[in-house]
């Protein structure tokens, strides 16, 4: 669909910002006291007056950068080709790998991991994607046991030192602008818990692979980030039920220890062409849509809102591959329910898990949806 006709579409849209209510007033009416509750600061919702809908294209790394910047050792392995580049460097008992990959036939995205010591892994011990629980879907067990603190320093390095020093390989790999959205902290008492687990859960399994016992040097930072542009976050969560016309999701992980980083995920990122800048509803607005859906949905009980905020979404047209980038208001919930456990762990045999429901509100039309954004 071209930038031309969703333009046209986005016209047939009302600008209705002169809102009765506050974002919070609309959230906390009688009838939703005991539907919903607001775990998020609606202070810290920031709204635009307007916002371009975009024009786009997958975002280029040069191959030959990435390597210069991230392998450090002497080269022992290479493949390429169009759709696939995977790079080996060893020194002594350390080891790099970097892979590229393609999306959508555009060869842009790249996966690095730098084994220090005793083939320790990060991901047998905490899932580096954003991850949560959507549509019934799982979070994976380690994440859950893990239960890694938020912005909390470690003993190597405060974490606002670490987001310098990963913030200065983003600059030198040309990224484009960014945000951090969340660091957690895995301390040895975190990897210990998930060590411990899969321990008693293999025990009587030959055939199973019991990572290797946690050392205090294997506390690892876990850093989420997001691309931004014109100061509003990319998405990048996404629910298990996407229609094909979605991209793949902006994500840029990393892992890192006191050797520096261990691994780093980036898949996504977009470049934006032509854009039309369009009036778009408040979040006071999209509020009242949302409240109007919750006082309705008979399966509507016990909703936890954790975030509610404007985001770009990236659309494919695969006739011609082109992408559009339009915003959206974005709104996170979650719904408490206890996993039991194949083993018990020290603090119980059952977790306590959030399973998430998103909810969307078309910025320029004002259409609402579940689970995935509609243009």
């Amino acid at each position: 669909m071209s930038l031309i006709l969703l333009l046209s579409l986005f016209g047939c849209s009302k600008d209705n910002r002169d809102d009765t209510l506050t974002l919070e007033e609309y959230l906390t009416q009688d009838e939703l006291k005991d539907r919903i509750s607001i775990k998020f600061d609606p202070d810290d919702v920031k709204d635009f007056s307007d916002a371009n809908v975009y024009e786009a294209e997958y975002w280029i790394f040069d191959e030959n950068n990435v390597k210069s910047v991230l392998l450090h050792y002497p080269q022992t392995s290479e493949m390429a080709d169009e759709a696939f580049s995977s790079y080996t460097t060893e020194e002594g008992d350390a080891e790099e790998t970097l892979y590229f990959y393609a999306q959508d036939n555009i060869k842009n995205n790249f996966e690095y991991t730098h084994h220090f010591r005793q083939n320790f892994d990060i991901e047998n011990y905490y899932f580096l994607y954003p991850e949560e629980t959507t549509n019934g879907f799982g979070v994976s067990a380690n994440n859950l046991i893990a239960n890694p603190q938020k912005w909390k320093d470690l003993d190597f390095m405060p974490y606002q030192s670490v987001m310098k020093e990963v913030e200065k390989v983003f600059d030198a790999l040309d990224f484009p602008e960014y945000r951090c959205q969340e660091v957690k902290a895995l301390d040895l008492q975190s990897l210990t818990q998930v060590y411990r687990y899969f321990e008693e859960l293999n025990m009587n399994d030959p055939t199973s692979t019991i990572p290797v016992q946690p050392i205090k040097e294997n506390e690892t930072y876990v850093l989420q980030y997001r691309q931004t542009i014109d100061d509003i976050p990319v998405m990048n969560y996404r629910s298990y039920q996407d229609p094909e016309q979605l991209c793949r999701r902006s994500i840029i992980s990393i892992g890192y220890t006191e050797e520096g980083i261990s691994d780093l995920y980036v898949n996504g990122l977009l470049k934006v062409g032509e854009g039309e800048n369009q009036k778009i509803i408040s979040s006071a607005k999209a509020a009242s849509i949302l409240a109007d859906y919750f006082k309705t949905d008979p399966y509507t009980r016990d909703y936890r809102l954790e975030s509610f905020e404007l985001v770009y979404q990236a659309f494919l047209d695969k006739s011609n591959g082109k992408l559009t980038l339009a915003p959206f208001w974005f709104i996170r919930a979650s719904e408490p329910f206890t996993e039991e456990l194949e083993v018990p762990i020290e603090f119980g045999s059952s977790l306590h898990v959030l399973s998430y429901r998103y909810f969307f509100v078309n910025a320029v039309t004002g259409e609402f949806s579940i689970d995935y954004p509609v243009l």
